[in-house]
């Protein structure tokens, strides 16, 4: 069967500074498992940002995550190929899946999928509420890949037409502008529904298992292929999170101490709570 999705990888950087070290080297695993795919690098200069009004605004306020999900979309839809978050690792070449229309995982962060969030689906998975968002059990984002001119690749550009990130007094509306929540109501269209299993939509597409491509580490196995580390450029940070970022991106050999120690704080708080 000859591949829908071509060898090419897309992804974005904004910000004009280099790129640090920990992404760095997380681009290298795409280059060490996927040799003879091309690298499609999406900055600056790539894109007309004045023409939505959203990407525009967001990359005014330097919120470079919410440009990125703009442009994962366009690229997947104008160009085809496959988009990874420059915080990704790649394990296994993504070969076996160029087959389909479009493909990624679920993404599951139990945290967030609460009682509340699964109350608000059927036995068969779907929302009472059709009009209602679905958080914390969502199509994958920073892992996909898309054949060019996907109908649904179009749908979900197309959420952004009327949408604004900055209000009237130039700060951002909202930092909730999660894509996940977003391409999941656009999917349901094509059959997908709120569970964990592997899905065949319509439209040749589907939706692997969270161990697939990971989104949350909790589902790392031996079958994944490659995961979203979440490095969570996007975010608001403590003054204790900033650190942690910087010492993950420029000193990648040290993080590993000072999350260790990050999570043995979480446990004692755990216990004492």
């Amino acid at each position: 069967m000859q591949d829908k999705i071509p060898k090419v990888i897309h992804y974005c950087w904004f910000s004009g500074e280099e790129v640090p070290v920990f992404l760095q080297e997380c681009i290298n695993t795409w280059k060490e498992v996927m040799p003879e795919y091309q690298l499609r690098l999406w900055d600056a200069n790539s894109f007309d940002f004045n023409t939505v009004t959203f990407v525009k605004e967001a990359f005014e306020a330097k919120k470079w995550a919410f440009v990125a999900d703009y442009i994962r979309l366009y690229a997947l839809y104008t160009e085809g190929g496959i988009y990874l978050d420059s915080d990704v690792r790649v394990f296994k070449p993504f070969d076996e899946f160029l087959k389909y229309n479009f493909f990624t995982s679920h993404e599951i962060h139990p945290g967030n999928f609460t009682k509340e969030e699964k109350n608000k689906l059927s036995k068969e998975g779907l929302p009472f509420n059709r009009e209602e968002y679905i958080y914390g059990l969502n199509v994958q984002a920073a892992i996909m890949g898309g054949a060019k001119g996907n109908p649904y690749l179009k749908e979900c550009l197309e959420f952004y037409d009327d949408k604004h990130f900055l209000g009237k007094d130039g700060k951002p509306l909202s930092n909730d502008y999660i894509i996940g929540p977003y391409i999941s109501k656009k999917a349901e269209k094509y059959g997908y529904k709120y569970n964990d299993q592997e899905q065949h939509l319509e439209n040749d597409m589907i939706i692997l298992k969270p161990e697939i491509f990971v989104g949350n580490s909790v589902f790392l196995t031996q079958e994944t292929y490659a995961i979203h580390l979440c490095n969570g450029s996007w975010k608001e940070k403590t003054k204790y999170e900033k650190l942690q970022y910087y010492v993950r991106n420029n000193y990648p050999n040290l993080y590993p101490i000072i999350n260790f120690g990050n999570k043995a704080v979480r446990k004692l708080k755990r216990v004492f709570n």
